[in-house]
């Protein structure tokens, strides 16, 4: 409310201003998009759907369209927490976002998420 960022400490945000501290699902609740994509490669390297992704993310936002972007909207979440983050965010939104590069890529994300894909828009993006 104050208008400062939010950073994730223990499966709570907390906002960067004024340290009130904000339960995950209040935040997420507020999404319409949830963009699904594979952050990093088998090395551990940037994928070009997470490159991709936050170009769309960043397009969203300025549209004042509320977006969960892993990379952004998850920062500092890991394991079992990162993802009931992912899921809570998934589950309230209208448009997931679907960002592949290869049909392995896009196959990876269907089965991570196509439980949720139930009454939403999907919208497949692919890259090259």
């Amino acid at each position: 409310m104050c208008g400062g960022s939010l950073s994730l400490q223990d499966n709570m945000y907390v906002c960067d201003s004024c340290h009130n501290r904000i339960l995950i699902s209040m935040v997420l609740e507020n999404n319409d998009v949830f963009i699904a994509y594979t952050e990093t490669d088998l090395q551990g390297r940037r994928t070009k759907e997470s490159i991709v992704a936050q170009e769309v993310y960043n397009k969203l936002q300025s549209k004042n369209i509320n977006t969960f972007y892993q990379r952004i909207s998850a920062d500092g979440a890991i394991g079992e927490s990162f993802e009931a983050i992912c899921d809570i965010a998934v589950s309230n939104v209208k448009v997931i976002i679907v960002v592949g590069g290869s049909k392995d890529s896009f196959e990876k994300v269907i089965r991570r998420y196509e439980r949720f894909f139930g009454g939403k828009t999907i919208l497949p993006i692919c890259v090259d």
